[in-house]
């Protein structure tokens, strides 16, 4: 117990089939160490992203695209984290 600290970073890159499983570990160690549970949502842009010699490119409508996905990803782990019993920010 005395390794445990107050608040736990978990990084939400997409939702894929561990997502959950990540979910659950750091919800299990933020009860047994009476912590807050950070979510950190990723997007990482640089995947989406076309580079030639000279210049780098990101379509808008990919963009768009990716920041949709991710607002519905941060709608339904909301709803979760709001059925579970610990300290929780987004």
């Amino acid at each position: 117990e005395a390794f445990c600290k107050r608040r736990i970073l978990q990084p939400v890159v997409h939702d894929d089939d561990g997502l959950e499983g990540r979910l659950q570990s750091a919800l299990s160690l933020a009860r047994t160490c009476s912590a807050h549970l950070q979510l950190l949502q990723i997007i990482p842009f640089e995947a989406y992203t076309v580079i030639d010699a000279h210049v780098s490119f990101v379509s808008p409508q990919i963009v768009e695209a990716v920041k949709e996905q991710a607002a519905k990803l941060r709608t339904s782990l909301e709803a979760h984290l709001r059925m579970e019993d610990v300290s929780w920010s987004y």
